[in-house]
């Protein structure tokens, strides 16, 4: 599977203002998932569950294992959902990262 290459200045550049989930959330508003999510599909869901936003960043990079994908969407997300959005993009930083293989 051929990564879909995204890089995290360009989600910023283009996604600017991610904002926190809530339920009055106002249309047009996205969290730091959302936006890698929105970059592959601008149908998609603005707040993905970790579930849609584990499979956007095997996307985005094929390399990271599924479990690992999961856990760092829980991050994203639980970040995000708290606020730090530093740390949302530094979790998301790391998906974005290739991994190596155990058998290299």
């Amino acid at each position: 599977m051929a990564a879909t290459v995204i890089s995290i200045a360009a989600l910023r550049r283009q996604y600017p203002s991610p904002s926190i989930s809530h339920p009055a959330r106002p249309p047009g508003t996205y969290c730091v998932g959302g936006s890698v999510c929105l970059s592959l599909n601008p149908r998609a869901r603005p707040f993905p569950s970790d579930l849609e936003l584990a499979r956007a960043l095997r996307i985005v990079n094929p390399t990271l294992p599924k479990v690992m994908a999961r856990r760092l969407a829980e991050a994203i997300i639980d970040n995000n959902d708290g606020g730090d959005f530093e740390a949302a993009y530094r979790a998301l930083r790391r998906a974005l990262r290739p991994q190596l293989s155990k058998a290299s």
